[in-house]
This record gives structure tokens, sequence and C-alpha cells, in this order.
């Protein structure tokens, strides 16, 4: 689900909504556009780079991590009692290096869509939606 809590209807591609389009259209389109204004508001931190699998830390909040490993990772998302994120928090995940990233909650942890980044240059993104559950977007 590439915009949480947005209905998008694929159909379609490489066309300018004008105002004669269908209201729906619009209501589609202004809520993909609020959902990526509001990833890259969450994200305006700067970059924290990791050479080996990595457990997040409550200063990599609002940034970008960026997993530039040869061999496969692990970025694991802490407990709240370890490290506690306020709810809302979004980090963005890089996958620079070669090596598969694989994001995990810890012990109690939920990651809904927890897996995979998606390759060596794909990015993804974590959202904390309540005390021990976060939503990764890949």
């Amino acid at each position: 689900m590439p915009f949480p809590g947005y209905p998008i209807a694929v159909g379609k591609t490489n066309e300018t909504l004008s105002s004669n389009d269908h209201p729906a259209h619009h209501n589609v389109l202004g809520g993909a556009v609020n959902y990526l204004q509001d990833q890259l508001t969450g994200l305006s931190g700067g970059e924290n780079v990791q050479v080996a699998s990595y457990m997040l830390i409550l200063s990599d909040g609002g940034k970008i991590v960026t997993m530039d490993v040869a061999g496969a990772n692990t970025l694991t998302v802490p407990t709240n009692a370890a490290v506690a994120f306020p709810i809302g928090t979004i980090i963005g995940i890089y996958q620079k290096g070669a090596g598969a990233t694989t994001v995990q909650g810890d012990t109690g942890v939920v990651v809904v869509n927890a897996g995979g980044v998606g390759g060596q240059g794909a990015m993804a993104s974590l959202w904390k939606r309540g005390t021990n559950e976060w939503v990764l977007t890949a």
C-alpha cells in the first residue's frame, strides 16, 4: 500500500488532471501529494550512515538511515521502553549497499509489512503508529 490512509486508484497514467475531471480524481491526487509532503517534512534531520546491522536510536527520528552494507543485514526497531520515539515519528531507510536490508521489530515490537527494503538503491520509510507499532512502507 504505497499511501497509507489514502485510497489510491490506478488507471490513468501520464495524464494531467483538469477542472473538468471527476472530483474523486482530485481527492486521490491530493491525498497522494499530502502523503508525500508529510514524508518529506518528517525527514529533514539529515542522514545516519551504517556499515553493519543496526538498531535505531532516538536521534534517528526524522533522519534517513543509510544501510551501506555489502552482505545481508538487519535494521531493528527497538521497543518503546528502550527508545521512546514519539508517536508519529518517521524514519527513512536507504539501502545503499548490495546487501539485502531487512527491517524487523525487536521482541514486543510489531512492524506492519516487516521485511526487505527493496534492493540496492531502494528507499522505504518507517512510521510510528502506536507505542510498539510501526508501519514499513517500502
